[in-house]
């Protein structure tokens, strides 16, 4: 399927303790005992867990958020594990509950819609992912601000898609605006600006700028080094 960077930026809930909402101790008991369990490396372990969560959410008077995060963890215990087709069902129950607990702002739900983009996009269903991607960034960016990395993790992975299907003018822009926020908010040797210089590479070379192409890998190749 060629060339496709992704940035996968729905861990959060995984590696980050959760917000409080006053959850039910045992609704929450799991999901700390998951998130610790996942920091270990211990996959089967968080995904019983979240397993034990999910029950204890589906029991909350909805709608209800924590019932989304439930499936948004367990979609990311299924991304490491590779299994895509379980993350997808995880994450289209994780934005129907996203959707309707918190409206269709909410920029969990634009984690849970990107996270859906990249499992269509690891099962080969290119077809599906642009329209997620798009909704993704639109609400990153009403959210969050034009600048924030998160529309630079979305931007670059949009564009991912359009290097599979050969689409160079419309991933162009894409990586541009990638570079420039991640440079601004990262600084020009960060390894995710690296990311993006091999990508933008590629587009030069494919459109016939080679000059620009060696520019860009010659950088990409200083930052990330031997």
């Amino acid at each position: 399927m060629g060339h496709r960077p992704l940035t996968v930026i729905f861990l959060c809930i995984m590696l980050l303790p959760c917000a409080g909402f006053g959850a039910d101790d045992r609704w929450r008991t799991e999901m700390d005992g998951a998130i610790a369990a996942h920091r270990q490396g211990n996959l089967a372990a968080a995904e019983r867990q979240l397993r034990r969560a999910l029950a204890e959410a589906e029991d909350f008077e909805k709608p209800d958020r924590r019932l989304g995060e439930t499936h948004l963890a367990l979609a990311t215990v299924y991304f490491d594990q590779l299994r895509y087709a379980d993350a997808e069902n995880e994450l289209l129950e994780a934005v129907a509950q996203f959707e309707s607990a918190s409206g269709p702002a909410d920029p969990d739900l634009a984690t849970a819609v990107n996270a859906l983009a990249l499992a269509y996009l690891r099962q080969g269903k290119t077809d599906l992912a642009e329209a997620p991607f798009r909704r993704a960034l639109a609400i990153f960016e009403g959210a969050l601000g034009a600048d924030h990395l998160r529309v630079a993790d979305v931007a670059f992975n949009l564009a991912g898609l359009y290097l599979t299907e050969a689409r160079y003018g419309d991933a162009e822009p894409l990586l541009q605006r990638a570079l420039a926020i991640r440079e601004g908010k990262l600084g020009p040797d960060h390894q995710e600006v690296a990311r993006v210089l091999e990508s933008y590479a590629i587009v030069f070379r494919m459109t016939g700028r080679d000059s620009e192409a060696e520019t860009a890998e010659s950088r990409a190749k200083a930052i990330i080094g031997p």
